[in-house]
């Protein structure tokens, strides 16, 4: 028998928790080991091996794993492959795994609009081989540590088959049943098409979240010890001012903060805290405030979580999901979520980091003030590089201001573009009416710029004045101008944008009223298609950009007026599945994200491809280890301005960085 697909499913064990520590720190676990091992060569019965009991790896099967006109398949691939490779390390058996030979179902979940998890997928998709829903419960059983109760003489670390026998072989079923799932689930989801550079990409990125970034450990321990030591000094000062022992007590405090104000305060959100600040500004009240913003402060946790997940050679892995980011298809961040963390607004970063690395807190409350504020600007620069090598940052210069301006063909914009003549002073120039040379520091309209600044990230996709004021207050700016007029003027400058924004809806509404028939955009070959219920936003690159269930709904708008409204079946912001809706702006703002995507992604392959080793990249940023004074950094700072070939005309350009740790500022 000719193996062409061989689909893969294991139930592992370990002693570490997979959900907070990760895959790799789960897997280095010397309690790591795979129980159950299911397979389906083509379109033959699944057949389940019980590893633990006696069941060994048939020699063909083996064989299959290495063959590379096999295409091994699994849902999240990436654990499959990788616990191959630790089970097999650890028995010496000799079998070279490449992960190019491997289709990731999860991923093509993702490709195709749809949800990452597997019983999710097996419930949109109407399965027939449907996840079982007794998987959770038997996880816990038989691959999480047994709690051991008093007197008890069983002395194994994991349940096992002699302890559940009839669970046991429900197991088996649940193992097989997953293959099953992940096998009709793949073919259901072939009709939307992976490009070869899609295709190279998975095999790079798991390179990648291999590959790791090192961690520095010293700053890691000094900042959770200094933390905790600051937890202990603020919960002592909120009992002797409140009687409430920790300063984690949420609800406590609500409680005495009603009780204290003689009003009902229903949340201590992040959001809500300074406004209570402001309102009760001398007193007790404020005290108790900045005690529970100092110690809530969210940024400081993921000191801790780098420390749980950090491997033995001190290197965090899996940090990053292939197209994770379902609407752009652009990565999403796992565990430490370096998408998220706090630029470092401190001029004297390095002084900060040392004064933390020997634990010297008087220090950093003498020159920075709150502790916690002053850990979270370090969050970052935890990252640093192995032994005699830099980390050298390369980000794109405002490429989303730069896609649009490409795909719309907004000429003045990409003239300032292709000069690099700075987009945030252009705009403000243009829109008010200024000279753009006087638009700097010290004169009177460098304020303008500002205003310019808030304009451009808020504006582009269909943005008004919620937009506007939402990004003045995350850019901690001051809008000093009326948002409608803000608006006007910069949609009559930018008239080629906004009449983007109309003609992707339009295209979207007439491609979901007749099926089957591609239509072209009219902007730089971006075409949609509504095929399979699906419509397919075909983007520069090739990749497709999918809106599960499209259809039009009919509805009175907020001028009064008739419209057909684009919804669709996605991820809502609380993560559950259900309707959603877009329009034109929000179109463009999907399509140009995945360009920037598209665009970060071709100079991944490129600079792996000549040799470098990427070890992180977030959004529109790459950073790669390169070697103390060997001047590589000017080699892949020419790599990311080179042209795409998909995308003709569009002037990319790129800051570069050398760095003893990693770091970002405004």
């Amino acid at each position: 028998m000719i193996i062409q697909t061989l689909a893969l499913d294991f139930e592992t064990r370990s002693a570490v928790n997979l959900k907070t520590a990760g895959m790799y720190k789960y897997m280095e676990c010397p309690h790591f080991d795979i129980m159950l091992f299911a397979y389906k060569v083509n379109d033959e019965a699944t057949v389940c091996l019980d590893l633990l009991n006696g069941d060994v790896i048939p020699d063909f099967i083996l064989a299959a794993l290495s063959d590379p006109n096999v295409i091994k398949t699994a849902h999240n691939a990436a654990f499959e492959f990788n616990a191959l490779v630790t089970y097999f390390a650890r028995r010496f058996i000799n079998i070279v795994l490449d992960y190019s030979q491997w289709r990731c179902n999860m991923v093509q979940a993702y490709r195709c609009g749809l949800p990452g998890d597997l019983f999710t997928v097996s419930q949109i998709l109407g399965l027939t081989q449907f996840k079982m829903f007794e998987g959770k419960a038997l996880i816990n059983k038989f691959c999480v540590p047994r709690t051991r109760k008093k007197n008890d003489t069983n002395f194994n670390l994991f349940n096992t088959r002699e302890d559940y026998p009839e669970d046991w072989e429900l197991f088996k079923r649940y193992c097989i049943r997953d293959v099953e799932a992940e096998v009709e689930s793949r073919k259901r989801m072939e009709f939307i098409p992976v490009t070869p550079t899609e295709r190279r990409l998975e095999a790079i990125d798991s390179r990648i979240n291999r590959r790791g970034l090192l961690c520095d450990r010293v700053l890691i321990h000094q900042a959770i010890t200094m933390f905790e030591q600051l937890k202990e000094e603020l919960s002592a000062r909120l009992f002797h001012l409140t009687g409430i022992r920790k300063a984690s007590e949420v609800q406590k405090i609500k409680d005495w903060l009603s009780s204290e104000l003689d009003e009902d305060i229903v949340s201590l959100r992040k959001d809500d805290l300074p406004k209570l600040l402001q309102k009760y500004p001398d007193t007790i009240v404020e005290e108790v405030i900045r005690i529970r913003m100092e110690i809530g402060k969210s940024s400081v946790s993921k000191f801790v979580r780098m420390a749980v997940m950090m491997c033995a050679d001190g290197r965090l892995r899996g940090m990053f999901q292939l197209l994770g980011a379902m609407r752009t298809g652009r990565y999403a961040g796992r565990g430490v979520q370096l998408q998220n963390l706090s630029k470092n607004k401190t001029k004297a970063i390095y002084e900060l980091r040392e004064f933390v690395r020997t634990g010297n807190t008087d220090m950093v409350k003498l020159f920075f003030g709150q502790v916690a504020a002053a850990l979270s600007q370090l969050t970052r620069t935890a990252f640093i590089p192995s032994p005699g090598y830099d980390l050298a940052t390369f980000d794109f210069s405002a490429i989303e201001a730069c896609v649009i301006a490409w795909l719309a063909n907004e000429e003045w914009r990409l003239e300032a573009f292709r000069n690099k003549v700075e987009i945030y002073s252009l705009s403000a120039a243009k829109s008010f009416g200024v000279d753009i040379n006087t638009i700097r520091k010290g004169h009177e309209n460098f304020k303008y710029r500002a205003l310019g600044k808030i304009g451009e990230l808020a504006l582009g996709f269909g943005g008004g004045k919620g937009a506007l004021l939402n990004m003045a207050k995350t850019l901690n700016m001051t809008l000093d101008v009326d948002p409608e007029t803000l608006k006007v003027l910069w949609r009559q400058e930018s008239p080629r944008i906004v009449q983007m924004w109309k003609d992707f809806e339009n295209c979207a509404r007439t491609a979901i009223q007749n099926p089957g028939i591609l239509y072209d955009t009219g902007y730089r070959g971006v075409s949609m298609c509504l095929y399979n219920g699906v419509l397919q936003v075909r983007l520069p690159s090739g990749r497709i950009l999918c809106y599960a269930g499209a259809h039009l709904v009919g509805k009175i708008n907020d001028y009064g007026s008739y419209v057909l409204e684009i919804r669709y079946y996605g991820v809502n912001d609380k993560g559950r599945w259900g309707i959603l809706t877009t329009y034109g702006g929000k179109l463009t703002e999907n399509i140009v994200q995945a360009i920037a995507r598209d665009c970060l992604v071709e100079k991944i392959i490129l600079i792996e491809d000549n040799g470098f080793p990427i070890v992180l990249h977030v959004h529109d940023e790459a950073g790669v280890e390169i070697r103390k004074g060997s001047g590589h950094e000017h080699t892949i700072h020419h790599l990311m301005g080179l042209p795409i070939d998909w995308a003709p005309g569009l002037p990319l350009s790129a800051s570069a960085d050398v760095l003893q740790f990693y770091m970002k500022t405004d």
